[in-house]
């Protein structure tokens, strides 16, 4: 007698139902995240969080991340403060103190600069190249077009990614890693993006400067030269 009924999902598909305890105020600002994704689903928003999370931290470069962390450092020591305690002294909001932060991390870049002469890498194909893969070749020719161009992609996705729905988001996904995939690249590069391209955008919003706010500043500065 046949089977009536849905067919059973292969072992370890599906979802299961589990018991947590988190802050009140955790979960109202992953139900707003919810929300704001146009999707209001919490159990979605929590595993869609909780993969990418996984996903960002196993594909971290450690010289990425170290560098990550030299550039946090000297943030911290060129405009000692933040946001909210004074937006004044900040790199974020105070174009003197942001011109002092490109010069440090200009400098760093140059000092852990590698060794050697500067060469286009050489690529060999055995098909005729679509037209993502012409650019790309294309791009490979000096670092000054390929950092340019880089540039442009991240920026574009900054813009673009954190107004769009979870679905817009996975539709997008799907198609630029089949390109990744098919250019021979890391898998990866993109599910990164998605994570946490959104915060990103949140965090570096540029805030407006009002000198005559009359802001609280939390404790008094005093610059020693």
């Amino acid at each position: 007698m046949a089977q009536r009924g849905r067919p059973p999902k292969p072992k370890g598909t599906g979802t299961v139902n589990i018991s947590l305890r988190l802050p009140a105020e955790l979960i109202n600002r992953l139900k707003k995240s919810a929300r704001d994704n146009n999707h209001g689903n919490l159990s979605r928003e929590i595993a869609t969080r909780l993969r990418g999370s996984l996903h960002y931290k196993k594909q971290q470069d450690p010289a990425v991340r170290a560098l990550c962390y030299l550039i946090s450092e000297t943030a911290k020591h060129v405009a000692p403060s933040s946001p909210d305690i004074d937006p004044r002294i900040h790199w974020r909001s105070n174009p003197f103190y942001y011109a002092a932060f490109k010069v440090a991390v200009d400098r760093i870049l140059d000092t852990l600069k590698p060794p050697g002469e500067i060469r286009a890498p050489t690529f060999k194909f055995d098909q005729e190249l679509d037209e993502f893969m012409t650019d790309f070749v294309e791009d490979h020719k000096s670092p000054d077009r390929l950092g340019v161009r880089t540039a442009d992609l991240i920026l574009e996705m900054f813009k673009r990614i954190p107004a769009m729905t979870v679905d817009e988001r996975e539709q997008f996904r799907d198609e630029k890693e089949r390109l990744v995939a098919e250019a021979g690249l890391p898998p990866g590069l993109i599910a990164d993006v998605l994570y946490a391209m959104p915060d990103a955008a949140r965090d570096l919003a540029i805030k407006p400067r009002d000198e005559n706010s009359g802001a609280t500043v939390a404790r008094t500065v005093t610059w020693k030269w």
